[in-house]
């Protein structure tokens, strides 16, 4: 296997793998391999609960959802990315433990702030859909269990524990898989809350297991408030960034609740699952050791090199792969959901365009603070290009699906555009 990955690197970057690369490729083995079996049990439960739910039932749970994730973010602020960069960074177990220890004590601290404001998240259902409001139970709920997993991910990823994050994801993904089929086929509960009582469960244990192996490096002795101030100061350009993700993390699914109603809610959150949820978790377990790992190289040079190469001679083939992709997995949620191939087209150039935002954002991210800042000022152009462009489609009548991901398959090329032309600043200073 390690042959076959040299020989591909040399066709691509015409060079031999070196020690960096190759301790990337066995990190991202556990990351990549692990994360896609784990992320196969998850993937396979949402689209088992499309198809079992329906539409309708589907669209309330992503109502919820996208409700929750909203509230993640509010209750996080980015802080996980300062968290990662700092706990990576430390070499002796004394300094782990005062980072790990500082690094729950913001989260702490941002979470109890936060919460208190959550209600007025809530209050924002109102302005948009027409059918009955979900339990604000289950929306604070599930987001403590989504933030609790980015924190906790956030260390595990920063003590390079790979291999313990890949088995114990693929552990919550089997008991969520399997806690769905009992409460459909068994207690016979067809609902949206089946899937939400099983995701909740599945988190909880993750949850459980990740503090079990943190707990050893928390020390209440060693948290120190100008410590709690040095991750935030790090991480507070991350809160731009939260602020922008909110705009493609909820209130998308928000609009259309709002001016489709719950049904089309549920056809666009099949096709948002097997694209823009897709592509997003895929990135994810690349960037899992990707960001860690080009963190200790000097010369972004030659790394920003690289990616260029890398993108330009796989493009094409990572758009077809994955339309057809996405097409096999529509295919799972049933004669329910249409086909539109102009979507999956659209989708494509998503994936493509995110995937190569992502290489350079995180480089420009592991470069300097000033480099993270530029990351997070992409975030709020591509924010503004997505409001801007719904705003005049929703003026002109024009508001459909179609234009909804092609809006959002547009920020990302904005976003993409903008790191290129700030990677080109920093190729330039060096």
């Amino acid at each position: 296997m390690f042959k076959l990955a040299n020989y591909f690197y040399q066709l691509i970057f015409r060079q031999p793998m070196g020690e960096n690369a190759r301790r990337f490729l066995q990190n991202s083995f556990w990351s990549m391999g692990g994360g896609l079996l784990a992320f196969a049990f998850l993937f396979l439960a949402n689209i088992l609960a499309g198809r079992w739910l329906g539409p309708e039932e589907y669209g309330k749970y992503n109502l919820i959802l996208a409700l929750a994730n909203i509230l993640a973010i509010l209750l996080v602020l980015d802080s996980d990315v300062g968290i990662t960069y700092f706990v990576s960074r430390a070499k002796e177990i004394k300094t782990r433990k005062k980072e790990i220890t500082n690094s729950l004590g913001l989260a702490f601290l941002i979470y109890v702030t936060v919460i208190f404001f959550g209600l007025a998240i809530y209050k924002l259902i109102d302005y948009f859909y027409s059918f009955s409001h979900p339990p604000l139970f289950w929306v604070w709920f599930l987001a403590t269990i989504i933030a609790g997993k980015r924190i906790s991910e956030a260390i595990i990823r920063g003590l390079k524990k790979f291999r313990y994050q890949a088995l114990v994801k693929i552990g919550e993904g089997i008991i969520v898989l399997s806690l769905l089929i009992i409460i459909i086929f068994i207690w016979r509960k067809v609902v949206y809350q089946s899937y939400l009582i099983a995701l909740v469960t599945g988190g909880l244990v993750l949850l459980t297991i990740y503090f079990l192996k943190i707990k050893k490096y928390i020390q209440s002795n060693l948290l120190q408030w100008s410590h709690l101030k040095k991750i935030f100061h790090y991480s507070r350009w991350g809160i731009i960034n939260s602020l922008t993700t909110i705009g493609f993390k909820g209130f998308d699914k928000l609009i259309v609740a709002g001016l489709l109603g719950a049904y089309q809610l549920g056809i666009y959150s099949a096709y948002y699952t097997i694209s823009i949820l897709l592509s997003a978790r895929l990135i994810q377990l690349l960037v899992n050791v990707y960001f860690p790992s080009i963190n200790e190289i000097k010369n972004k040079k030659e790394l920003i090199n690289k990616v260029n190469r890398f993108i330009l001679k796989l493009s094409l083939p990572i758009l077809f792969a994955y339309i057809l992709g996405a097409r096999l997995l529509l295919f799972l949620f049933g004669k329910e959901y249409p086909l539109h191939w102009t979507w999956l087209f659209i989708l494509g150039f998503y994936f493509l365009f995110h995937l190569s935002a992502n290489l350079y954002g995180w480089i420009l991210a592991s470069h300097s603070k000033e480099g993270y800042r530029y990351q997070n000022w992409g975030g709020l152009l591509s924010l503004f290009v997505f409001a801007f462009v719904i705003f005049i489609i929703w003026r002109l009548n024009l508001f459909s699906i179609s234009s909804l991901f092609l809006t959002l398959t547009l920020s990302k090329f904005a976003l993409l555009v903008f790191y290129r032309v700030e990677i080109s600043s920093l190729v330039k200073k060096s």
